[in-house]
């Protein structure tokens, strides 16, 4: 006669984890300050590279108004005050507003618009109507946005202009208007205050292009200035 005998299996032991509430807040505030960290450090090192790197490599001497060593003695037209966009209201406009492209491929910027005569730099770059157009004898002047590098986009002209900082003499800039395409070659960068209106002087005994923006970037506190000649492909 075969006994049969049953077993009453223990029912599995269910494995409880517990995580003491000062340890989820160390993790979370650990998680914050890093972030806080990078952050700031985000803000903060544009203003070191602008002062410490960019800066110190331009020429010591600066722009003497009205007439800087850059400039001769026929100067534009331009008005004291500013317009809505921080760049000085012009003074004439264009009855039509020409458009033309500018190549800048270090910065990787590849053929952005600038309006000539126009005032909105969140549609474009601008061309001062009180400048020369290129190709022209003359100083052709283009304003753009700056913004944290760090939100650098080449097609977005609200950050267009933010790596400007970073170009050195020599670069190159490309210009097509007319059916035409100019090159320039940067010479020289300077760092001025916004009320140093001399940087819009004209020259009248090559072509010129200068290039204007805010520094440090995504701040209004002083303006770029990158100054290039055309020159032979």
């Amino acid at each position: 006669m075969t006994k049969y005998g049953y077993t009453k299996n223990k029912p599995p032991q269910k494995i409880i984890v517990t995580v003491a509430p000062r340890k989820i807040a160390v993790g979370f505030s650990a998680i914050f300050t890093l972030a806080g960290i990078f952050m700031i450090g985000t803000v903060l090192l544009p203003f070191l590279q602008w002062q410490f790197i960019y800066l110190p490599s331009q020429p010591a001497d600066k722009f003497i108004s009205p007439v800087p060593k850059f400039a001769s003695p026929v100067s534009a037209n331009f008005s004291s005050e500013y317009s809505d966009n921080w760049m000085p209201k012009q003074s004439t406009t264009s009855a039509k507003i020409q458009k033309y492209t500018i190549s800048i491929p270090k910065l990787r910027i590849d053929k952005a618009v600038v309006e000539f005569g126009a005032t909105d730099l969140k549609k474009s770059l601008i061309g001062w109507a009180d400048s020369s157009l290129p190709g022209q004898n003359g100083n052709n002047i283009i304003f753009g946005h700056s913004a944290l590098p760090s939100l650098y986009n080449p097609k977005d002209y609200h950050t267009i202009f933010s790596l400007l900082p970073t170009l050195k003499i020599g670069d190159e800039i490309f210009v097509d208007f007319d059916g035409i395409s100019y090159k320039f070659a940067v010479f020289e960068m300077q760092t001025v205050d916004p009320e140093d209106f001399s940087v819009l002087e004209q020259r009248f005994d090559d072509s010129y292009l200068t290039l204007v923006t805010c520094v440090p970037p995504g701040t209004y506190w002083k303006r770029l200035i990158v100054r290039a000649r055309v020159t032979k492909f």
